[in-house]
Order: structure tokens, then C-alpha cells, then sequence
């Protein structure tokens, strides 16, 4: 949903094949309980621009709090794109 402050905010809607196989052909899925989660960034880790020397090692830093805060607008957020998705699947 967002990654531009010290934060990342997803929506997570989990889902599982209950007929077929998931990226082949045409399988029905069944959806869980969907739900927001933010991970607030390590102090001290540059998140614009890490090297490509650094990367090599170190692709993904673990986060400082990985079940941060969720700000009421990302609420309101995940609802407005929750409402979007349930739309787009039910026409």
C-alpha cells in the first residue's frame, strides 16, 4: 500500500486453490480473512540507495518492528481496496 516513509503497509488478502493449481489454467480459489500489517525499517539502514556492492550480501534487511502500528488512513485504505477487489470479483 505504501513504502514512502519509515514504514511498509500491506494489505494482505491470503488465498488458497481449492480446484486446479495457482498460474496454471483457470483455478477457483477460496479467499481468507484479509488484513493490514506495517513493518517500520531498521534505524541506521539507508532504504533510497544501497549500493549494488552491499546488495549482493544483503538484499533484505529485517525490519525494526514487523508488526508496527497502522495508521487509521491505511485502514480506511485497505477497506477502499478492499471494497475495489470484492467489485472487480463479483462482476
Amino acid at each position: 500500500m505504501d513504502d514512502s516513509g519509515e514504514a511498509y503497509h500491506f494489505l494482505r488478502i491470503p488465498y488458497k486453490a481449492i480446484q486446479g493449481e495457482i498460474g496454471s489454467g483457470n483455478p477457483e480459489v477460496q479467499l481468507g480473512q484479509p488484513f493490514l500489517l506495517a513493518h517500520r525499517y531498521e534505524s541506521g539502514i539507508e532504504h533510497d540507495g544501497i549500493t549494488a556492492y552491499s546488495a549482493v550480501y544483503n538484499q533484505f534487511s529485517a525490519p525494526e518492528e514487523k508488526d508496527a502500528y497502522v495508521d487509521q488512513k491505511y485502514i480506511r485504505d485497505g477497506v477502499l481496496i478492499l471494497k475495489e477487489v470484492e467489485n472487480r470479483l463479483v462482476h
